[in-house]
């Protein structure tokens, strides 16, 4: 079973998540996000073109809102209305936010102004039967002004202790309902909610099978974490011996300034030389200079090229790499070599949660890759 270890680094709270072997599998670092966030906003700008509305949300803080969410009635410069942060700024672009606010919880998701109860599609239908007929038992107020989202992490509550679920239902009702109150009423700019448990919902989104233990030397962090239902057959364990630190136990500043490195080297002899531009990334593979190189260099090639096509896919998702991605492979004669090392480059991204797609080989033997963007990169955080 893996670990998870908590803690902050340059400034940055970072979360690792490590295998039972203590292979780096994971990394998220948590800049100052703005999202979740409710703000009560203005309308500065429309553009029926682009379908966009831009509004300000603080004296010097402008976000894009797509046109044909805000009503008609309410779409009008100089109007304001309430939006919720969706991302945060990615280099040039604005935060994006939508009118169609929800507060997340551990096991809900509240849709203000919403309409009917919804389940993850990851849970069965038998469970989805045993949690409708608890939450619709439990008279719970407010399930008719809002939507209700049903997270996989409730499917373990069906048919044992219905509870938590019932009381975070009432309880993110209560929230949304104040939002709705407050939203008549606030000034310009207000923040009608705040969500600060990033940590909380990051470790909600992880396969907690794979991790046993989750350590942290931060004491907010581990108080907040010990109040997650979901958690509690965790050995969540707060990090406090002044004698060594917990980054200094776990190497944790080596295992980061790896990764913030330009060049990775490979256990075949190869390497990695991963530079980031403002239009999009380059990574060039090197060959090195082991035996057999010179004997059957297409074989060679070849080995080097696989072992990098795997290690590329790693690092990108370590890195948090988006956009456009160019992979200068080294150059192989047979077609058969290049279709096989398309399909393990594939194959490899397939395992990553966002949308990644292996566009194509160019002639020169570069492989062109897309990343959705939904954050900032791990440098561009930690430099922040």
């Amino acid at each position: 079973m893996g670990k998870v270890v908590i803690t902050d680094l340059y400034d940055t709270k970072i979360l690792f998540l490590f295998d039972d072997e203590f292979e780096l599998q994971g990394l998220k670092a948590y800049s100052n996000s703005d999202v979740d966030s409710v703000y009560i906003g203005r309308i500065e700008e429309m553009n029926k073109g682009l379908n966009a509305a831009f509004i300000s949300v603080g004296k010097k803080k402008m976000v894009f809102v797509p046109l044909n969410e805000i009503d008609k009635k309410a779409a009008k410069c100089g109007n304001t209305i309430p939006v919720q942060i969706k991302t945060d700024a990615l280099k040039t672009k604005l935060p994006t936010a939508t009118t169609e606010i929800c507060i997340p919880g551990e096991y809900s998701v509240i849709h203000i102004g919403g309409k009917g109860v919804h389940y993850s599609k990851k849970i069965s239908a038998k469970d989805k039967r045993l949690l409708s007929s608890s939450i619709v038992g439990a008279g719970i107020g407010g399930i008719d002004t809002h939507g209700i989202v049903i997270r996989t992490n409730s499917e373990y509550l069906a048919g044992a202790d219905i509870a938590p679920l019932q009381k975070e239902i009432k309880s993110l009702i209560k929230t949304a309902d104040r939002i709705v109150q407050r939203s008549n009423t606030a000034k310009l700019y207000t923040v009608l909610y705040k969500n600060d448990n990033n940590i909380g919902n990051e470790i909600l989104k992880l396969n907690t099978d794979d991790y046993s233990d989750i350590i942290t030397d931060d004491k907010k962090t581990y108080e907040k974490l010990c109040k997650i239902d979901v958690l509690k057959n965790k050995n969540i364990k707060y990090y406090s011996d002044d004698a060594v630190s917990l980054v200094n136990l776990y190497s944790l500043r080596t295992h980061l300034d790896r990764i913030l490195d330009k060049n990775v080297y490979l256990n075949c002899g190869g390497s990695l030389v991963i530079e980031n531009t403002e239009a999009f990334t380059v990574i060039d593979v090197n060959s090195g200079k082991l035996p057999g190189r010179n004997k059957d260099p297409e074989s060679y090639y070849m080995k080097v090229n696989r072992e990098a096509a795997s290690e590329v896919a790693r690092q990108i998702i370590l890195r948090n790499l988006s956009g456009i991605i160019l992979v200068d492979f080294i150059n192989m004669s047979k077609k058969e070599n290049n279709d096989k090392l398309m399909q393990i480059m594939s194959d490899e991204l397939a395992k990553d949660k966002l949308k990644a797609a292996v566009i194509d080989m160019t002639k020169l033997g570069i492989v062109e890759i897309t990343r959705k963007k939904v954050d900032l990169s791990l440098d561009k955080i930690i430099s922040l």
